[in-house]
């Protein structure tokens, strides 16, 4: 699996806006072929501090998701809002059993 976690800090009067944007990315990512989760989170501390956690079953997967439509919406939509550039993580992970 792989498992992707991209952090973003915008501007705090362009949350709203951003907040939109994430869900409508949110929405159509859910039903791609091989994304297993895909979820947005605001810090607890500074909600203009959001946080995406994705899983998915392949590279190709992922790499299919980064080349759709509502993607480069998104970018377009954090592009100005953004104070630090986007930093996005990738792992291939294997699942471990705590308990």
């Amino acid at each position: 699996m792989i498992v992707v976690t991209a952090f973003a800090q915008v501007r705090p009067e362009t949350r709203g806006q951003v907040a939109e944007a994430l869900l409508r990315a949110q929405a159509e990512t859910v039903t791609e072929d091989g994304c297993e989760a895909y979820r947005f989170y605001a810090a607890l501390d500074d909600d203009s501090c959001f946080v995406a956690v994705e899983n998915w079953q392949s590279v190709d997967a992922l790499q299919a998701h980064l080349q759709s439509p509502h993607v480069a919406e998104l970018i377009g939509a954090l592009t100005d809002a953004l104070v630090a550039p986007l930093d996005i993580r990738a792992y291939d992970s294997t699942r471990v059993d705590l308990g």
